[in-house]
């Protein structure tokens, strides 16, 4: 477990086994399995293509390949933020939850003919958001065909590497390698220790591994050096397999970055994280709003995927509120939710019309102020 503030670490330690059988401590060091936290740099990868123009995300998948028999009607930006409507495979079919039957060798084309099988895409691409681990697999195959490299050695050469990410890479045919985490879960009281699998069923989706100290040279360096456009997409994002959780959030505005690594599957993030962010949020300088901060109450208005979103902001006089959340001043013009995930809002004013863009983990709003 990592986390900082004021971009000063606070925590950096560790908790138990890393392989409770062999009674090999966890340390600082430990590398785990991250799951879906794999996701993060499969996305900052299109951006950087995007920045390079070797891609649009607004092009649909049928410019580069027809990997899917839906590539004519899904864009790569519906990939990246889940509004493709692609039904998830890993949940759909049972094997991808039962690590002891994915011991067999997998190519790219059968996890596709698997997306394949299902009788169509569960909404229109672009007016709905699901979450869907086949979106991922699709990315990583773009990635491969844009740029003739396969994606363990694209990430490792545009980001790991100039990132200092020593101990991150992504796992294959194997799922756990000597000195990482070995993942178990509880059933009747006893400990059950996974199997080695095949991890390229999951290739771009949720197969990468890394430490703490890894993973907050990404928060920083992420931060830092990708384009202001994509850099608050890049904030947020969790992982479980069976027998894993991870969890990675920064909050760039505060110098705040809390990462936990757990090979245990039965882990509870919220008894580490809610305690964390009360903490930072008592750590925080008391910041009065002005007479400009009492203006801003109103109804705020976007639009998202073809529907109005309304954010209603109140004054009780002393202090801004989203319904009933209270917002908590950090700076002129910067307010954090006082809920689960502290929600990052950023107002900008004008002569002419005020405006608020809303972080919810990575997803951006931008809001305009109606009354």
């Amino acid at each position: 477990m990592l986390v900082a503030f004021n971009n000063q670490i606070l925590v950096d330690t560790a908790y138990g086994f890393a392989d409770d059988d062999r009674s090999i401590r966890n340390t600082a060091s430990t590398i785990f399995p991250i799951a879906s936290i794999t996701k993060l740099f499969v996305k900052q990868a299109f951006f950087l293509l995007a920045d390079q123009g070797k891609v649009k995300l607004t092009d649909t998948l049928v410019h580069y390949c027809q990997c899917t028999r839906f590539a004519s009607q899904i864009t790569i930006a519906d990939l990246l933020h889940h509004t493709s409507g692609l039904p998830d495979i890993h949940n759909r079919m049972p094997e991808f939850v039962n690590p002891w039957q994915l011991n067999k060798a997998v190519a790219a084309s059968d996890l596709f003919e698997k997306i394949d099988s299902c009788d169509s895409l569960l909404f229109a691409p672009g007016t709905q958001q699901s979450y869907s681990n086949s979106n991922y697999l699709v990315l990583a195959h773009l990635i491969e065909i844009i740029t003739g490299e396969t994606l363990d050695v694209f990430l490792q050469e545009n980001l790991f590497q100039p990132y200092q990410m020593i101990s991150t890479g992504l796992y294959a045919e194997h799922s756990h390698l000597a000195g990482h985490a070995q993942g178990f879960y509880v059933r009747n009281h006893e400990a059950v220790y996974l199997p080695d699998f095949n991890f390229t069923n999951f290739w771009g989706s949720g197969n990468a591994y890394s430490t703490t100290s890894d993973l907050y040279n990404y928060a920083l360096k992420s931060q830092k050096e990708a384009d202001a456009e994509w850099r608050g997409m890049l904030v947020q994002h969790s992982g479980y397999y069976l027998g894993y959780r991870s969890y990675f959030k920064t909050i760039p505005e505060i110098g705040l970055v809390i990462i936990i690594l757990a090979n245990n599957g039965d882990f509870m993030m919220p008894l580490f994280t809610d305690p964390v962010f009360d903490y930072i949020v008592s750590g925080l300088p008391k910041m009065e709003p002005t007479e400009v901060d009492k203006k801003r109450a109103g109804i705020y208005v976007a639009h998202r995927l073809g529907e109005e979103i309304q954010l209603m902001i109140n004054s009780d006089g002393e202090r801004l509120l989203v319904d009933e959340t209270p917002l908590l001043k950090i700076d002129t013009n910067i307010f954090l939710m006082y809920n689960r995930d502290l929600t990052v809002v950023h107002f900008y004013d004008t002569s002419t019309k005020r405006s608020a863009i809303l972080n919810d983990n990575g997803q951006i709003f931008h809001f305009v102020k109606t009354e």
